[in-house]
């Protein structure tokens, strides 16, 4: 074979790039597609990630604390969200929250009780706690009030509004 058959028989530049440029493509596709996988073999460390994540972590925390990507945590999110894997954890934060309240709750009254800690200086960490396990429990943790005042002379108006129409 001479050296000019032997080029003509390699493909072209173009067709090898678009080639390398399918294989990259695919190998990042599949990356992406599956991150998280190998990590959510390890349940003590899923378990890990997950209540720190319940508990408040960042995503840049974790993957910080575990040595894993803030894809994975990301990725092992979502499909705890997705398939509500995530409500056990919420619960147990939830119970660990409500003794540490209450704990807490009974330590204060206690001090005060015995006059070591006037009760103008009782922490507010309760008043936190309480709070943040209300949130937690999807229940109220403020009340928005829309206070309007009425005039005599608008309450007349608006009585007369209302017979006029009633009638």
């Amino acid at each position: 074979m001479t050296e000019a058959e032997d080029i003509e028989e390699q493909p072209a530049l173009p067709v090898i790039l678009d080639e390398a440029e399918a294989r990259i493509s695919s190998a990042l596709a599949t990356t992406a597609a599956f991150s998280g996988v190998f990590t959510e073999r390890d349940q003590s460390l899923v378990d890990s990630i997950l209540s720190s994540f319940v508990a408040g972590a960042t995503q840049r925390q974790i993957a910080e604390r575990f040595k894993v990507s803030r894809n994975t945590i990301a990725q092992l999110v979502r499909r705890a969200e997705a398939d509500g894997r995530l409500e056990p954890y919420k619960a147990r934060l939830s119970a660990r929250l409500g003794r540490a309240v209450e704990a807490g709750i009974e330590h204060w009254t206690e001090a005060v009780e015995a006059g070591k800690v006037s009760a103008s200086q009782i922490p507010i960490a309760v008043g936190i706690f309480q709070d943040k396990k209300l949130l937690l429990d999807g229940e109220a943790t403020s009340r928005v009030e829309h206070v309007q005042v009425v005039t005599p002379e608008q309450l007349l108006e608006e009585m007369k509004k209302a017979s006029i129409t009633i009638s």
